[in-house]
């Protein structure tokens, strides 16, 4: 199961073949099926994004933004032009499994998980908001979803799973950590 939940894409396709709200997400190896992905999901989803299948803490995630002005894309940590991510990418010479995936820009929360085979033992929401602040929560949405997550991959140990909101306001699921956050330490100050 950890296999599963430490590859994004396969992730990904277990929860979708599974019906957990999950972010879809498209794989893509070369520059020319990025680009016929990409022409292809802005159609259907608008703002894209792409992140590496494997990896940890947002590290080569971008916001795929074709308005963005190019200096600002310069500037900017996690967000490029198309046309810019599609040359680099494309520049590489072994280039890593990426997919690309909707862009949501609702809120994001992490659910910070002690469970045992399966089940929940104890569970902090951490929501983070578009100004930098985080708010800690018991109670949220996200637990329950976290449960039906928790169960179907049989998780035991610290586990964080982060969701996101879709432009309805759905939670849907980005991953699961199969170790504790990186806010820990603010789910710690709960005193769960």
């Amino acid at each position: 199961n950890h296999i599963d939940m430490d590859d994004k894409l396969a992730f990904t396709a277990r929860c979708l073949a599974n019906d957990l709200p999950v972010v879809p997400a498209y794989k893509f190896t070369s520059r020319a099926e990025f680009e016929a992905l990409h022409a292809e999901k802005t159609q259907q989803y608008g703002v894209m994004a792409v992140k590496p299948a494997k990896g940890v803490y947002a590290s080569g995630f971008f916001q795929l933004n074709p308005e963005v002005p190019l200096f600002e894309a310069l500037s900017e940590k996690y967000i490029a032009t198309p046309e810019m991510f599609a040359q680099a990418y494309g520049a590489l010479d072994k280039k890593p499994v990426y997919m690309l995936m909707p862009y949501f820009s609702g809120l994001e929360c992490t659910v910070d998980v002690a469970c045992m085979d399966g089940l929940i033992v104890s569970a902090v929401v951490r929501t983070k908001y578009k100004d930098g602040t985080q708010m800690l929560e018991l109670e949220h949405p996200c637990i329950e979803l976290a449960k039906k997550f928790v169960a179907h991959f049989a998780c035991s140990g610290i586990v964080g799973i982060q969701f996101i909101q879709d432009q309805q306001g759905e939670w849907l699921a980005l991953e699961i950590n199969a170790r504790a956050s990186g806010g820990i330490g603010y789910t710690m100050a709960t005193g769960v």
